[in-house]
């Protein structure tokens, strides 16, 4: 009922976004399409974090392209979910890759009441060499002692930089995105770019050690 109501909504209307999407895509070279369902994606990537639950999901604004320097694919789109609070809006960046296994994990900001808790007690302490980071974020997998050493320092000075991205893995899959926000356009080439350099380091050898 979600989907047909913003289908109509959009052939009444217009859509602004979709309009800009499409120019956005013709501009660095991506593939456009108006719509995908998600129930094309791969059931492992249907059950990560982002994706999680069981009310309607609509993938909109879905592009593609490839990425020499992974050796794969991207797919940047507006996801849009209907839990009970209401709807929830997403622009995601999946990349897609042989080069990655990773086992599942999740880096993403600390809510405000885990920053507040951290001022009380002493959290366990993931990046001994970036206090900045074990401030702002949460890091979690069912194997750690496997993905930590494929993130780099760069990474953690990126994401601290930024400080509302989240990223999570699972697989030949790599998700970056802010929960439940749509970005807006002018942002839209900046999200992108971060995306790329993010995917970049998790496939790059280390300069030297570990963080």
């Amino acid at each position: 009922m979600h989907e047909i109501f913003e289908d109509l909504k959009d052939a009444v209307f217009g859509n602004e976004r979709q309009t800009d999407f499409s120019q956005f895509a013709k501009r660095y070279g991506l593939t456009y399409q108006k719509k995908r369902p998600l129930k094309e994606f791969d059931y492992d990537l249907r059950d990560t974090h982002v994706f999680k639950g069981k009310k309607r999901k609509t993938i909109r604004n879905f592009c593609t392209q490839t990425v020499p320097s992974i050796s794969g694919n991207l797919q940047l789109f507006d996801y849009f979910h209907y839990p009970d609070s209401g709807k929830k809006q997403t622009t995601v960046i999946l990349f897609e890759t042989a080069e990655f296994n990773f086992p599942a994990f999740l880096i993403r900001p600390k809510r405000t009441i885990e920053k507040l808790g951290g001022l009380f007690t002493r959290g366990k302490v993931e990046f001994d060499e970036n206090p900045l980071f074990n401030q702002a974020y949460v890091f979690s997998s069912v194997a750690k002692d496997r993905v930590k050493p494929l993130i780099q320092k760069a990474l953690l000075d990126l994401l601290i930089t930024e400080n509302h991205l989240s990223v999570e893995g699972k697989g030949p899959y790599l998700m970056v995105y802010e929960k439940n926000k749509l970005q807006p356009m002018d942002r839209l080439l900046t999200f992108f770019e971060d995306a790329i350099e993010i995917a970049d380091l998790f496939n790059r050898e280390p300069p030297g050690e570990f963080v």
